[in-house]
């Protein structure tokens, strides 16, 4: 074994298993395994490697290893695995026989890496893809509602392209800021505030728009809804509302309520002016379908000459 005990000096964890005996014990550990797992030579010798198994590690990881060695073969399996003091870490496993003069195999030699920092990043990544691929079908499938109920009735071609064109772009705009913010974050809520004043400020006069929150954190689910219904309610009210007048103010607040977010959007115009916008039926029938969803019983608008109200119910992040 004077071959062996070189192999100390070796930086990767070897362990050295006794094929001629039925549970194959380990007969041969350096310091690099004693570091990695904090088991010492006298812990592990002569038992099984399942010592280092436990309660989450994948009986399917054990059986491809139980193939490798039945197979005589070289071959690679990444596991959980655990330490001695019970914390858990990814372990990549090299397998490869060891034969006699005659060809018989001896033993198998087994060396070990740690890969916890490479199989979270992949699982990160892969989280992401899922995440990605659940946001694209979702606004997909928003768009070609959008398109649905938005009605050329009434309105010239150039008019309707328009219309919808702004709609789709506020979507655009929507998961953009999604991409750019909560992902890189790791944040998987959606932040209001931070959209208001990235993505809303931008259309309107400060001076005519309060806006109140109470650290609002929102189900990224929702990012559609969010960005639509400002893009309707701040497009219309700048062309026939309040935001229309250089009088006409407009409140928006948030307020928690039964794992919701509401938002409540009210216009005021001093004077005489009228606020009809309203007649919009795009903007009803969302705030509508978004209430309905999400099982919030309010009324969606409260209307007089001079005054707007109306509340919408979002999904507070899990």
């Amino acid at each position: 074994m004077s071959d062996w005990l070189k192999l100390n000096t070796v930086s990767t964890s070897i362990i050295y298993c006794d094929c001629s005996q039925s549970d194959m014990p380990v007969v041969c550990v350096n310091k690099a395994f004693e570091t990695q797992t904090g088991y010492q030579a006298a812990d592990i010798i002569g038992k099984n490697c399942r010592i280092l198994q436990g309660a989450d590690t994948d009986p399917t990881s054990i059986e491809e290893i139980r193939k490798i060695i039945k197979s005589g073969h070289n071959g690679q399996v990444t596991l959980l695995n655990y330490r001695k003091d019970g914390t858990a870490f990814w372990n990549e496993i090299e397998l490869s026989p060891v034969r006699d003069a005659s060809g018989l195999i001896t033993h198998y030699v087994s060396l070990q890496r740690d890969v916890t920092t490479q199989v979270k990043l992949q699982h990160e990544r892969s989280k992401t893809i899922r995440e990605l691929q659940h946001r694209l079908r979702n606004m997909f499938s928003v768009m070609i509602s959008v398109v649905r109920n938005s009605s050329p009735d009434g309105i010239n071609s150039t008019t309707f392209k328009n219309m919808l064109f702004d709609r789709l772009d506020a979507l655009a705009k929507a998961n953009a800021f999604a991409h750019n913010y909560f992902f890189q974050e790791d944040n998987l809520g959606f932040d209001v505030i931070h959209f208001y004043h990235s993505q809303i400020l931008t259309t309107v006069d400060p001076e005519q728009v309060s806006y109140k929150d109470n650290d609002i954190n929102i189900s990224a689910d929702e990012i559609n809804n969010v960005g639509l219904v400002f893009n309707e309610l701040i497009h219309i009210s700048n062309a026939s509302g309040a935001l229309s007048h250089t009088k006409g103010n407009v409140a928006i607040e948030w307020q928690q309520k039964d794992g919701l977010s509401i938002m409540t959007w009210s216009e005021n115009c001093q004077g005489t002016q009228q606020l009809t916008h309203y007649d919009n039926q795009f903007a009803i029938k969302l705030i509508q379908t978004i209430n309905t969803m999400n099982q919030f019983d309010s009324g969606v608008f409260r209307q007089n000459n001079s005054q707007i109200h109306c509340a919408i119910g979002f999904r507070n992040k899990v």
